[in-house]
């Protein structure tokens, strides 16, 4: 055989090191000529050339994650790369199990509705909802008794002796601190809603829990926090027949001031007690965040967002349902007159219709 020459030897030996692909790279590749045209640099100015690349590109801020404390390597590198391993369609079940995001609700007397806000929590991701029944007549276990026998549902039935000596002036705050301690470590996330709030799904996203923990994984954080979109009565007089999802669909703009109240979704290895309906107070060094890894203190978020998640809260419903509202009061004791129903339905003048493909539920 022919001898090959010293330069083909040399370049089967030492084979080029492709370079690592990035937007910066695919810029570059259109903007210079093609090979002929200028001699190729030589390796160490590829490498001084790469590494001003990768300073100058700055990452999308939506897509920082920051924890607040830091975790050991170890830990930081399991948690990567079982969030690399989560994709985005894979069935709830499948990743999670059912015990990894349950949720807690205060209710009384609200039997119509009660049935479709448990199925379309089911829908959404939740494995198990503790329903503390505060003197409903009838009790809510006759409503829900199927869902009850399945073991979705944790039916509590509250008594006057229930609770600390706050029990009577905040209900709804005692609830929520009996519902995390009691079950708190059984799983990973707590919602914490009313009846009239529901969690739906925004830009795609399939379920709460694939939400939490998808790729930027949100078990860092001591929580996340959700803005309200609030809803009117759109024109109902009565309940509508085809439930709450479908039957509102006159919202606030996201500019109205009550659209900045936040619940939250609270991690329970980083939270410590709710300090209210809306917030919690974490261990040192843990706090809550928007669905964009933004800081929220307190009951409000500012930068209101509902890219991937948001809570519908119908407020009013139906002016009948409102009146009843207004008799019993709500879940916080309060009892608001009826020129706020009035005043919330004039500003509810915005079309959404986000949650109206789920359901019907049964």
């Amino acid at each position: 055989p022919e001898a090959k020459s010293e330069s083909e030897a040399g370049a089967k030996s030492e084979p080029k090191p492709e370079p690592e692909a990035n937007a910066n790279d695919e810029l570059e590749a259109k903007s210079t000529p093609e090979s002929g045209d200028k001699p190729e640099p030589k390796p160490d100015a590829k490498l001084e050339a790469e590494s001003e690349a990768k300073a100058e590109s700055k990452p999308d801020p939506k897509l920082e994650l920051e924890a607040p404390a830091p975790a050991p390597a170890e830990e930081e590198d399991q948690r990567s790369n079982f969030s690399k391993s989560v994709q985005w369609d894979t069935p709830v079940a499948d990743l999670y199990g059912p015990q990894y995001f349950a949720m807690c609700l205060a209710i009384k007397n609200q039997h119509g509705d009660i049935r479709e806000w448990v199925a379309h929590h089911k829908a959404v991701g939740a494995g198990t909802i503790y329903v503390y029944d505060m003197l409903s007549e009838p009790p809510l276990n006759e409503t829900l008794q199927d869902h009850i026998d399945y073991g979705f549902v944790k039916y509590i039935r509250h008594t006057p002796d229930f609770g600390d000596h706050n029990h009577r002036k905040y209900p709804q705050l005692t609830v929520y601190k009996q519902c995390h301690e009691d079950y708190g470590k059984s799983h990973q996330f707590l919602a914490y809603l009313d009846a009239d709030e529901f969690l739906v799904m925004e830009g795609g996203t399939p379920s709460v829990p694939a939400l939490l923990r998808r790729m930027m994984a949100f078990e860092p954080f001591g929580g996340l926090v959700v803005n309200w979109r609030v809803f009117g009565s759109s024109g109902h007089i009565t309940r509508p027949e085809e439930g709450v999802l479908r039957g509102y669909s006159k919202c606030m703009s996201l500019q109205n001031e009550q659209t900045i109240h936040v619940k939250t979704i609270a991690n329970t290895e980083w939270g410590r007690n709710p300090d209210g309906p809306h917030h919690w107070s974490y261990k040192p060094g843990f706090y809550a965040v928007n669905e964009h890894f933004q800081r929220v203190d307190g009951y409000w978020n500012h930068n209101v967002s509902l890219d991937k998640i948001a809570i519908h809260h119908y407020v009013l419903k139906s002016l009948e349902e409102y009146m009843q509202k207004a008799i019993r009061g709500s879940a916080m004791g309060n009892r608001r007159p009826l020129s706020y129903f009035y005043e919330t339905d004039i500003m509810s003048n915005y079309t959404c219709t986000q949650a109206h493909h789920y359901g019907p539920y049964s």
